[in-house]
């Protein structure tokens, strides 16, 4: 566990400084570490987005979601990278589901309602008839942490 840590914090490291290569494949490395596992596999989908290796990125973001022991805030969080990789990739209706998906959960993580919003505009749907719309769940003043 202690050498997966190790490659963690390597990766993190290589991360900052631009060695998106080095970084990924820290994180790799520390991906076998369960405490570390989500983390990672964000990191790593983060890097892939920068390297512009997308296809690579969504399988990343998508392991992430097929872990069974996801918590509903690893999934929110897994789920808004993925949007944001589509965004980037011009997946615009992926984006949205993704964003869509976020929303329906915490409407004020992060951006998610202001994304949902912009995207629905770009592909042309009606921008107050959010699916399932109620009364917005979650904590305006939470914050995401990898």
């Amino acid at each position: 566990v202690e050498d997966t840590e190790s490659h963690y914090n390597l990766g993190i490291a290589y991360k900052e400084m631009g060695l998106l290569d080095e970084a990924v494949a820290e994180f790799d490395q520390a991906v076998h570490n369960p405490a570390r596992r989500l983390g990672c596999l964000m990191l790593k989908g983060i890097c892939l987005i920068e390297k512009g290796s997308f296809d690579e990125a969504e399988d990343a973001f998508k392991s992430g979601l097929a872990h069974p022991g996801l918590n509903e805030g690893e999934r929110i969080s897994l789920l808004y990278e993925l949007g944001l990789l589509y965004e980037r990739w011009n997946k615009h209706l992926e984006a949205l589901d993704s964003f869509q998906s976020v929303a329906d959960t915490d409407l004020f993580f992060r951006d998610v309602g202001e994304k949902v919003a912009v995207l629905r505009k770009k592909l042309g749907m009606d921008v107050g008839e959010l699916e399932g719309e109620s009364r917005p769940k979650g904590d305006k003043n939470r914050v995401s942490y990898v």
